[in-house]
């Protein structure tokens, strides 16, 4: 996942796109144990492995979220704190089906019910999008209304992270 670097803004939006990536790496995984082109044990190692990536850093950019731009994004836009309000409980929803995600790839279902597996990584991928789509809405808004110098205030609070 990227680092913050001289833009949250853009940071949180490059994101989205290495979000999708794992997302997607993860149905090519499911669907190629579902079509019988990887072994049970490998292709469930290797959802194991990416679902646990994907969840880190689906945290990692959630906290940056929530602990820094939209506290900040409240105080300073408050006419959006309802905005912010539905994508932190966005981001509860796509959270629970990540950890539902990582829970059934370490069973013995991942393998014996491979379509199970596509059927959830779908489910994830649906509602991540919905989310990504609400939430580039308001970095979009964001990059209109916030000066200069209040962006450069948010990038030095999100550093801390």
């Amino acid at each position: 996942m990227a680092e913050t670097t001289d833009d949250t803004l853009l940071t949180l939006e490059h994101d989205h796109a290495e979000l999708h990536r794992s997302i997607v790496e993860l149905s090519s995984v499911a669907r190629a144990l579902r079509e019988g082109r990887l072994s049970g044990d490998d292709a469930r190692a290797q959802l194991v492995d990416l679902a646990a990536v994907l969840s880190e850093d689906l945290f990692s950019h959630f906290s940056r979220e929530e602990e820094v731009l939209f506290p900040y994004v409240q105080a300073t836009v408050p006419e959006l704190s309802g905005v912010v309000l539905a994508l932190v409980v966005g981001h509860d929803g796509v959270c629970g089906v990540v950890a539902r995600l990582s829970h059934l790839v370490q069973s013995e279902a991942a393998t014996a019910q491979p379509s199970l597996v596509e059927a959830l990584i779908e489910r994830l991928a649906s509602a991540y999008a919905e989310h990504a789509r609400e939430e580039r809405a308001l970095l979009t808004s964001l990059e209109a209304r916030l000066t200069p110098a209040q962006r450069a205030e948010v990038t030095a609070l999100a550093s801390g992270l």
